[in-house]
């Protein structure tokens, strides 16, 4: 993978200062091995020498446990699928894996934990069963140990699927115009070093992000840096502590106190971690935000994997949230705040199989997700409109696992103190902005629909109160149910007028 020795030299020195100086990234939750992972050292070390699935059972008991590395990388499309395990061939695979059956990113991953003399590596299409349900169950809520507590993650950034390999020249052409390296000792105090460069270094996260232009020719994003796009690997690169992004034209760095590239192989980019302790105490809710917004950006391959690609996240934000229930997405404690969030250019949609509540972001699919501005003076006021939010008297959730922060199968929230106003017919049309709110055939505000297909024009249609910290905020909604007071979402109401609302009585609804 590596051929020049120089590459290999700067991955291992990489590993080695993170691992020894750097305090942030030393710091891990536990001592952990996955239950699966790859032997590649089973027949030998060299480079294209077999391999073979193992259990941790035995490795679990040893002092110390042994380090592994993890791999991000894209499936790819049905026809380029990477091999897997599976219950037929699960006996097969613990006997031994031949080299040459491997696509070439699984053999570039092989090789590279070869080469920083690793001996395990964990992929998950042959280290989870992947016809097992049972089996996926277990190992996906999992997910969050396997990447956080991995020694490295390779991740192949710019592969779309398994038989493109981990662009093996991208260290080589990213370093080929350095010119020299100069260090300059500060009389004993410290050393600086410099590199000169022929060309202008390549930006960190540009080329994370796949922003590259050839010439007058600008190429996609999700074509330069396809794995950025996917959803499965936001949590992949969050929860691990070090990271190697093999770029199409740059190898990038990435931990908790360092990002750097083969070009800049020393520069420091301070990067906060993921619960940093923070003054600001609304911190870890702004990032929970921005990583939402993030996620409902990137692609998935099944809508059911909505809620499972983010669990792992979920998981490590509890110690953030410690006195908040985790619920399809959200935070308890964030509420209302969490569910102020807007589709912002309505060109999601909804699943036709049960993914999330309507409530949730996570209902929608291929959706841009914003987050309203609400501020928490709303918590802080004395007049009436304090006494107009509604308050959380229940949530009824069934999972379709054992995982609390997974795959749900119905989620409703029961809300008292609701005041919930009847306004006129959501129209058909939907132009490119807020639309227009009405009661009576009188203006009353805006909204922000879901998606498109969102109703008829004889649906009825109700708004929620919310907020008023800033300007008057709450839900869109129509009734599920012509029996019940039980409601679906079907957009974000923006400036309505408290006087909307000052016939209604407060009352207690069901949210799906």
């Amino acid at each position: 993978m590596c051929d020049d020795p120089s590459n290999l030299q700067l991955m291992k020195s990489w590993l080695l200062r993170c691992s020894s100086t750097h305090t942030l990234c030393a710091e891990r939750a536990e001592c952990f091995l996955p239950n699966r992972l790859l032997d590649v050292k089973a027949f030998g070390s060299s480079s294209e020498c077999d391999l073979k699935l193992v259990t941790t059972k035995d490795l679990k008991r040893a002092n110390p446990r042994p380090e592994y590395i993890t791999v991000s990388h894209c499936w790819g499309s049905p026809s380029k699928r990477p091999i897997i395990t599976s219950k037929a061939n699960l006996q097969e695979r613990m006997m031994r894996i031949t080299f040459n059956s491997l696509p070439k990113t699984f053999c570039d991953a092989v090789r590279i934990t070869r080469q920083l003399d690793q001996r395990y590596l964990w992929l998950d299409s042959l280290c989870i069963i992947q016809d097992d349900e049972a089996d996926w169950a277990i190992e996906s809520e999992l997910m969050g140990n396997i990447y956080s507590n991995s020694y490295c993650t390779i991740a192949a950034l710019s592969s779309c699927d398994s038989t493109i390999g981990f662009h093996r020249e991208s260290v080589k052409h990213s370093t080929a115009g350095a010119i020299a390296d100069v260090e300059v000792d500060h009389k004993g105090k410290s050393v600086s070093r410099f590199r000169l460069l022929q060309h202008r270094p390549r930006d960190w996260q540009l080329e994370y992000n796949g922003v590259y232009s050839h010439g007058t020719t600008s190429t996609k994003p999700e074509n330069i840096a396809p794995l950025r796009f996917r959803a499965w690997a936001l949590q992949e690169q969050e929860l691990s502590q070090r990271a190697m992004h093999f770029g199409k034209g740059q190898l990038l760095w990435e931990c908790k106190e360092l990002r750097a590239t083969a070009q800049l192989p020393w520069v420091d980019a301070t990067v906060l971690p993921l619960l940093c302790n923070r003054q600001e105490p609304d911190y870890p809710v702004h990032k929970w935000y921005t990583l939402v917004e993030e996620y409902a950006l990137r692609s998935l391959t099944f809508d059911h994997d909505k809620l499972p690609a983010l669990s792992g996240l979920a998981s490590r934000y509890q110690a953030a949230f410690p006195d908040s229930q985790y619920i399809a997405g959200l935070w308890t404690k964030q509420f209302p705040r969490a569910l102020l969030w807007y589709s912002q250019r309505r060109e999601g949609r909804r699943s036709n199989s049960y993914i999330a509540p309507t409530w949730s972001w996570a209902s929608l699919i291929e959706a841009t997700i914003k987050h309203a501005d609400v501020g928490y003076s709303f918590h802080r006021r004395k007049d009436g409109l304090a006494k107009m939010t509604p308050v959380i008297l229940q949530a009824c959730t069934r999972l379709k696992h054992t995982n609390s922060y997974g795959a749900v199968l119905e989620v409703c929230l029961i809300l008292a103190g609701a005041y919930v106003a009847q306004v006129d017919p959501i129209p058909q049309n939907h132009p490119p902005c807020e639309e227009k709110l009405t009661k009576d055939g009188h203006h009353v505000g805006y909204f922000h629909r879901d998606t498109r297909e969102i109703s008829s024009d004889d649906q009825e249609s109700f708004i929620l109160f919310l907020d008023a910290s800033q300007r008057t905020l709450g839900l869109l909604l129509t009734r599920d149910s012509s029996d019940e007071p039980r409601f679906r979402r079907l957009g974000m109401v923006v400036s309505i007028p408290t006087s909307v609302f000052q016939d209604c009585i407060p009352c207690t609804i069901t949210l799906v």
